[in-house]
């Protein structure tokens, strides 16, 4: 590696075997800050297992590698920002608001999945049937079926009985009522839908008084 001119000669040499000390961190900085991928390099290989540690007691282990990864990436691109001082102390409050981004992230990620799992809960607890759910499963002489099929229109209680009660097409359904099979479709798409809700507040409302009669 190449010696730092910039660093007293204690921080080039350690006085014992003459090796190169590694380049002092503001000198680093600086060269990072003017392109110099050689000293981005050398910081990370002489810093990230110190930034590592420093934010152990901030963030769950798994998360702290991409902290540490982060903060050299803003180092690489914020470096010209360095106006001096301890280079060392810059990049440890780099890697700490890095630390803090990446947790405000995680909570804002943990209450979105919890906030999802609460409203998929709501769903499950007041899900209604599918339209056509209801309607098969309804019993063709049923009472509640009965009451159901009188809020709907003429038409599509005409659609819905050929369709579902005398179980023809619809080819079969549009040539019997004189209609067009786009009409058929949409009548009977519409009236399904309407039925749904007719028999889900049926039955919530028996639901209610129940409840209430307990």
């Amino acid at each position: 590696m190449t010696t730092c001119t910039e660093c007293p000669p204690s921080d080039r040499d350690d006085g014992t075997d003459g090796a190169p000390h590694p380049f002092h961190d503001n000198h680093l900085v600086r060269a990072i800050a003017e392109g110099s991928e050689q000293a981005f390099s050398a910081l990370i290989a002489t810093r990230s297992g110190l930034v590592f540690a420093h934010l152990l007691h901030r963030l769950p282990a798994h998360a702290v590698e991409d902290a540490v990864q982060e903060t050299f990436l803003a180092v690489w691109t914020g470096a010209a920002k360095f106006r001096g001082g301890n280079a060392l102390a810059w990049l440890l409050r780099i890697a700490e608001c890095r630390a803090i981004d990446l947790s405000r992230a995680q909570e804002r990620f943990w209450a979105r999945i919890e906030q999802a799992t609460r409203e998929q809960r709501v769903r499950d607890s007041t899900v209604v049937p599918s339209a056509e759910e209801s309607f098969l499963t309804s019993a063709p002489g049923s009472p509640a079926l009965a009451q159901a099929l009188d809020g709907l229109t003429v038409r599509q209680r005409e659609v819905l009985t050929l369709r579902y009660f005398d179980d023809l097409t619809v080819h079969q359904t549009a040539r019997r009522l004189g209609l067009p099979k786009g009409t058929v479709t949409s009548c009977a798409s519409r009236g399904l839908a309407r039925l749904s809700e007719l028999l889900w507040e049926q039955r919530t409302q028996r639901e209610t008084e129940g409840g209430d009669g307990r």
